[in-house]
């Protein structure tokens, strides 16, 4: 199965959030919040290489281990602000 994380983050209107005139990739939050000390879940090689991957070109080809770590992630509380972590559940439940 492959990932796309290549999307920008939308504010409540659907356009995109900005930070230094630059619209910020979800593949650049979310690898580094595998990596963040905030994730107390999962394997950190396992982060490190997942996160890696991400970074590199936002696309990912995981197994079902990968996904199922992926969303409980996306799930943990005090990791993204909601609209991030809103938008990132919204991703994932779309994957089938």
């Amino acid at each position: 199965m492959r990932l796309d994380f290549n999307f920008n983050i939308k504010d409540l209107s659907g356009n995109d959030v900005l930070e230094q005139g630059k619209a910020i990739p979800m593949k650049n939050i979310f690898s580094n919040a595998l990596i963040s000390p905030a994730v107390k879940i999962g394997d950190v090689l396992k982060k490190w290489s997942l996160a890696q991957r991400i970074d590199k070109d936002g696309l990912v080809d995981i197994d079902e281990a990968d996904l199922s770590l992926i969303k409980q992630i996306a799930n943990e509380k005090d990791v993204f602000v909601p609209a991030v972590q809103a938008q990132l559940l919204l991703y994932l439940d779309s994957i089938k």
